[in-house]
């Protein structure tokens, strides 16, 4: 049996502690939120209403997707620059989709000027055609594409017989 991997590792230099405290409170996970909000609620926190439907709907997730928020580790650390977040891979998962959304949300969030982009690897434990690729994401405070290497291999194609 073979196992599929998706790696990333990426950063956003230079956070302020306005950003970092946004970036905590933004990436934090549902469970941690219900906690958080317990003693604060007379009534049940549910994802089809109220605060837990706001928190569900700002990180673009769905019902399915909540329990697994955010599918990706990330670590703020300090450095000569300011503050770094480094975003990557939990063991070889990430959901990239869920990377670029937060990524948006943060350039408009608090710079609407700057964009950022990166790019991902699919690997396989054995080498098995078809089973490696990777893809890019780029991410504005305007909205965020991200396009896997199938994606991209298609619109080169179209390229070069439109020529």
């Amino acid at each position: 049996m073979a196992n599929n991997y998706t790696h990333v590792s990426c950063e956003l230099r230079g956070l302020t502690p306005a950003e970092c405290e946004w970036v905590e409170s933004y990436l934090v996970d549902w469970d941690t939120f219900l906690a958080e909000r317990a003693d604060l609620e007379t009534e049940p926190i549910t994802l089809t209403e109220g605060v837990g439907r706001d928190w569900a709907v700002e990180r673009a997730c769905s019902i399915d997707e909540v329990e697994s928020w955010p599918e990706f580790d990330w670590l703020i650390f300090p450095n000569d620059a300011g503050n770094t977040l480094w975003i990557h891979d939990d063991g070889g998962y990430v959901d990239v989709d869920q990377i670029a959304a937060f990524v948006h949300r943060f350039l408009k969030q608090f710079r609407p000027d700057e964009g950022f982009k990166t790019t991902w690897a699919c690997t396989c434990s054995k080498p098995r055609v078809d089973e490696f690729g990777g893809g890019a994401i780029v991410a504005t405070a305007k909205g965020w594409r991200a396009a896997g290497a199938q994606e991209l291999y298609e619109d080169l194609l179209k390229e070069i017989e439109d020529e």
